[in-house]
């Protein structure tokens, strides 16, 4: 499940002015954004994004637009897509530590050792052997 890193202390101060409604939708492209990398753009694609009708947008829109930077791919809010990219590197980073120390580490088992368990369960040596071989491969 993605999260929304939001900079409380940024989006109280930025949206303090804003209409509910206005709040609302910035925070529903906020989610968007995190979920896509972007949010849209096009009028039609911002109101099936979050739900709202283009009457309801058309009388927002100066209020949020200009909180998000405007791309061709779409819109972005800028501290938010700081706040992910760094998520993502902290993330990758634990990826990679936990990776190189607890990394796939081959055991190597010896033919004796798969033999003496395959008797105990009363599996013949030569499909012990022909494991044995399979798993070196």
């Amino acid at each position: 499940m993605k999260t929304l890193p939001l900079p409380h202390s940024e989006h109280l101060a930025n949206t303090r002015a804003l209409s509910l409604a206005a709040r609302g939708a910035f925070i529903d492209l906020l989610c968007v954004q995190a979920e896509r990398g972007f949010a849209p753009s096009k009028e039609d694609d911002i109101c099936r994004a979050i739900g709202i009708l283009p009457s309801e947008w058309r009388e927002i829109k100066s209020e949020v637009i200009p909180l998000f930077i405007v791309t061709d791919e779409g819109m972005q809010h800028e501290a938010t897509a700081k706040a992910i990219e760094k998520k993502a590197r902290i993330s990758r980073a634990r990826k990679d530590a936990a990776e190189k120390r607890w990394g796939k580490k081959e055991t190597p088992v010896s033919l004796e050792h798969m033999e003496g368990v395959a008797a105990r369960f009363g599996i013949p040596k030569e499909q012990a052997r022909e494991f044995y071989e399979n798993q070196k491969r």
